[in-house]
């Protein structure tokens, strides 16, 4: 339940912010999604490796990391070679991790990809700060993302994201409302 809130309010955000930046909001969202996929995928399928790693987590740890060292391989790993599998283009590959994207695919994916993962980590901030008893360093996440966001969108900004989370939910809120609880954001 909480990965599938922060995927979604991770995508959300990034939708928003790339509307503001003139970037086409659906690749913002579709990005952050794939950004996300690895850990839903882990939390999904092994929720026991998932919840074990979570409960382990420390202070300057990522849960990419925590995860990693007990499966051999990293959630963000495992959403690169299925994007990759899929023939995802160079500049979504760039924007899930770029360091694991060789230099030519880099040049190819330019200036966006980078701007698109910033975009994507502001989103990420923000979904961990909705979860403080996951992520030990949810009121740091917090702080960083809306200063982040209210330098992108103004003083209004957090309201403009919940709005549109709250506009991609209605599908899955009608199908699945115990997922979701009031106050998220």
């Amino acid at each position: 339940s909480a990965r599938f809130q922060e995927l979604l309010c991770s995508a959300s955000t990034a939708q928003v912010l790339c509307e503001d930046a003139k970037i086409d909001p659906e690749l913002g969202y579709s990005t952050a999604l794939l950004r996300q996929l690895g850990l839903t995928l882990i939390a999904w399928n092994y929720p026991g490796v998932y919840e074990q790693a979570v409960a382990h987590l420390k202070p300057g740890e990522s849960l990419d990391l925590v995860i990693g060292r007990q499966l051999g391989y990293s959630p963000t790993l495992l959403a690169m070679r299925l994007a990759s599998n899929w023939g995802i283009p160079a500049q979504f590959l760039a924007a899930i991790d770029p360091d694991l994207v060789d230099d030519e695919e880099q040049f190819i994916s330019g200036a966006i990809s980078e701007t698109l993962a910033e975009i994507c980590r502001i989103g990420e901030r923000l979904a961990r700060a909705n979860h403080p008893l996951i992520y030990p360093e949810a009121e740091s996440d917090w702080n960083s993302a809306r200063i982040e966001i209210e330098e992108r969108l103004g003083p209004s900004g957090i309201q403009k994201i919940q709005q549109k989370f709250q506009e991609n939910c209605v599908s899955y809120i009608e199908s699945a409302p115990a997922i979701f609880k009031p106050g998220l954001i």
